[in-house]
């Protein structure tokens, strides 16, 4: 039918004797099939930017979920550490708010929301990973948020760790040169228990700072080196030690406790 009206049109343009009909007919069936064309290529275009914009909520809420999580674990560990500091020292501000669970925990889930949402009012930015299979913190283009990320995030809580820990052992070798001749004949279990402690905190912030240190390391590379600089093998081996770190802490701590080993062994042996 178009094909037969392109000859009939070019024909009578040919002998001038085109009416105004034939043109109006032949305009009309080009600007309608013009009009069919752009509107299926908007329709196209308008799906794909729907699933570009969808692609973008999903991946920006999973980074926020990832992120508000690792500063959550991070800083929970860096209370905790603190916390027992402040109860094994007996300092006098004992009392302090930190030792109520309840303020401890909303502390520390808005210092993680702070961070996490940085990234949604455009301080930062939330993107895939250079290995394409998940998202987290654009690295690349924002060094200055990922290195104060880094600092209060990363570096403050190891700090407040190492420090807590440390002040613990010290203040437990002064107690036990205090102590009195009677109570003298309890220092083996007195060395014991500060056998106990050093291994606990020393695997613990060895473990933390270990599986830290590569995602830190490679942020900051990411940020300020250059485009593809990075590996991306060595990218994903640091993000994966980083995730790690949640798991670790806990089995390092109950692994350690005298009194968790006995109850451990004795549900698996029960069942077995």
């Amino acid at each position: 039918m178009e094909k037969e009206l392109i000859e009939k049109w070019l024909i009578c343009k040919q002998e001038a004797n085109c009416t105004f009909a034939d043109n109006f007919q032949y305009e009309n069936n080009s600007l309608l099939k013009g009009n069919t064309l752009f509107l299926s290529k908007l329709d196209i275009w308008e799906d794909f930017i729907v699933a570009i914009f969808l692609l973008t909520v999903v991946c920006a809420a999973y980074g926020f979920i990832c992120f508000f999580c690792g500063v959550v674990s991070i800083t929970t560990l860096a209370v905790i550490s603190y916390v027992r500091y402040l109860k094994v020292c007996g300092v006098k501000r004992g009392d302090t708010i930190l030792l109520h669970p309840k303020t401890s925990l909303i502390g520390i889930y808005c210092y993680a929301g702070f961070w996490a949402l940085l990234p949604i009012f455009r301080v930062g930015a939330y993107g895939p990973e250079p290995y394409g299979t998940s998202c987290t913190l654009a690295w690349k283009g924002y060094p200055v948020f990922v290195t104060f990320f880094l600092f209060g995030c990363v570096l403050l809580p190891v700090v407040i760790m190492n420090l807590s820990y440390a002040k613990i052992i010290w203040t437990s070798k002064m107690a036990q040169r205090r102590v009195s001749v009677e109570a003298r004949k309890s220092g083996p279990t007195l060395k014991k228990r500060d056998a106990f402690l050093i291994k606990m905190t020393f695997c613990m912030c060895v473990a933390f700072v270990g599986l830290w240190c590569p995602y830190a390391v490679v942020s900051l590379w990411t940020a300020y080196g250059g485009e593809g600089e990075v590996p991306v093998r060595l990218t994903l081996f640091a993000v994966l030690l980083a995730k790690l770190s949640t798991v670790v802490n806990p089995i390092l701590y109950f692994m350690l406790n005298k009194k968790f080993r006995p109850f451990l062994k004795k549900t698996f042996c029960n069942k077995s």
